[in-house]
C-alpha cells in the first residue's frame, strides 16, 4: 500500500534533480503523498509534481482483510445499518500539481492536515481523533471556516468501525455537515491509491458543479448521517475536503477549491 511522488524542480531551486518520495502509510498513503507534493510545491522547491497511486489485487491482500473481518461479500455499502465490509478495488491514478495555474488547472489545494493517534495497529479510535485534528489543521490552513466547506468526499470503507469513526469526527467539525459521500461503493477501495483516486473524484465534482452519489441501493443509512449523498446532485462546490485514513491511526485531510471563487 503505497505512493509516489515525482518532483520536479523550478529554476531558481536548490533541488536541482528530480525528487522521488515513495509514502507507506497504508490507505492514507495517496493522500500522504498529496500533502507532501503541495507542501514542496507552496514553498517554492519544485515548479511541478506528479502523484502517482496505484494498487494491485492479490490473493495475500484480500486474505489479510478477510481475516480482520472488514470484507464484504455482498458489496461495499457505506454509512449504511446494514454495513458489513470493504470491496477491493484495482487501478491506478495520477495527479499533477504546478505551483502556478496553467490553462488545464481544475481546481487548487489550499489546505492540508495529516494526524496520527496511534490508537490501534489496525483498528481506528472510535472517537475520530486523528481524523478531527487532520480535518481541522486543513481548514484552518485553508484559511475558511468549517462553514464554507460544501463538501465531503469522506473514506467511508462500508466497516462497521470506520464508519462510524468517521461520522464522529464530522460531527466535531461541523456544526451543520456539509455533503457527504464515498465513493468506494463504486470503484472500491483501491488501497494506496485510494487518496489519489479521491482527490481527482472532488477536482472534477467542483469544476463539473455536481456531487458524487454514495451508493447504497435500498439500504438504509445510519441515523446520524442524513447529509450523504445518496443519488448525484447538482451543486455550487466551492470548497470540498478529501478524507483519506490508514491503518496506525494515520489520517489525511485535503481542502480544495474551485478556482473561480
Amino acid at each position: 500500500m503505497s505512493c509516489h511522488t515525482f518532483l520536479i524542480p523550478t529554476v531558481s531551486s536548490k533541488f536541482k534533480k528530480f525528487k522521488i518520495t515513495c509514502f507507506n502509510t497504508a490507505c492514507a498513503s495517496g493522500g500522504d503523498a498529496i500533502s507532501y507534493a503541495y507542501r514542496e510545491l507552496k514553498y517554492n522547491h519544485y515548479k511541478q509534481a506528479i502523484v502517482i497511486g496505484a494498487d494491485t489485487l492479490s490473493p495475500i491482500t484480500a486474505s489479510g482483510f478477510m481475516s480482520l473481518g472488514a470484507m464484504s461479500l455482498k458489496g461495499c455499502k457505506p454509512f449504511t445499518t446494514n454495513r458489513d465490509g470493504m470491496s477491493l478495488g484495482e487501478g491506478a491514478a495520477c495527479i499533477v500539481l504546478s505551483s502556478q495555474y496553467t490553462s488545464n488547472s481544475y481546481s487548487e489545494i489550499i489546505g492540508v492536515g495529516q494526524a496520527n493517534d496511534h490508537y490501534h495497529i489496525t483498528a481506528p479510535n472510535p472517537d475520530g481523533t486523528a481524523l478531527f485534528t487532520a480535518m481541522n489543521n486543513a481548514i484552518r490552513e485553508a484559511n475558511i471556516k468549517p462553514s464554507q466547506i460544501n463538501y465531503v468526499n469522506a473514506h467511508g470503507t462500508g466497516t462497521k468501525l470506520n464508519d462510524v469513526m468517521e461520522l464522529n469526527a464530522l460531527h466535531k467539525v461541523f456544526k451543520d455537515i456539509p455533503s457527504v459521500s464515498s465513493s468506494k461503493g463504486q470503484i472500491g477501495h483501491t488501497l494506496g491509491g485510494a487518496g489519489v483516486f479521491e482527490a481527482i473524484i472532488v477536482a472534477l465534482a467542483i469544476q463539473r458543479h455536481r456531487l458524487p452519489p454514495n451508493i447504497v441501493g435500498q439500504n438504509k443509512l445510519l441515523e446520524n448521517a442524513p447529509f450523504i449523498v445518496t443519488t448525484s446532485k447538482t451543486s455550487n462546490i466551492k470548497f470540498a475536503i478529501s478524507n483519506s485514513i490508514g491503518f496506525g491511526g494515520n489520517a489525511v485531510s485535503i481542502v480544495i477549491k474551485d478556482l473561480e471563487k
